[in-house]
């Protein structure tokens, strides 16, 4: 379903985030399939309807489906982000731990790159200083 229609069937059917302790997704097609199978809605308005998702505290998490391009989701990238969204008032939040020197260096070789690029791009969620060594790893 395209991202109009979407919001069209969420008006008419009073649906809302509050409403539940889910999440709710929204990662539309770029508007209905033409008669060529083709999609029509430009990044612009699929943006547009996104943006209008998310500052309305009807979506949780966005994306895109059939027919969107990368010009699509860069477009929806920059029309949600950096905006005060706030949610249901009885969620409940946690954060994430820091991370080990091990676990990084997993994510590092899963990702192909090198231990100090990891540390770099996870430097504000690391657990330890990047080029200390622990005691264990001295012995």
């Amino acid at each position: 379903m395209g991202g109009r229609p979407g919001r069209d069937f969420s008006r008419q059917n009073n649906l809302h985030p509050a409403r539940t302790d889910a999440y709710v997704c929204a990662y539309p097609n770029a508007g209905l399939p033409n008669a060529f199978g083709g999609y029509d809605e430009t990044p612009l308005e699929t943006a547009d309807i996104l943006r209008e998702f998310a500052s309305s505290g009807f979506v949780n998490v966005v994306g895109g489906c059939c027919g969107t391009t990368p010009e699509h989701i860069r477009a929806v990238a920059e029309a949600v982000s950096g905006g005060w969204y706030f949610s249901h008032p009885q969620a409940h939040y946690f954060g994430v731990g820091q991370l080990d020197r091990d676990q990084v260096a997993s994510y590092a070789q899963r990702k192909g790159m090198a231990l100090a690029e990891a540390e770099r791009w996870l430097s504000p969620n690391l657990g330890y200083e990047p080029g200390a060594r622990d005691a264990a790893d001295a012995a």
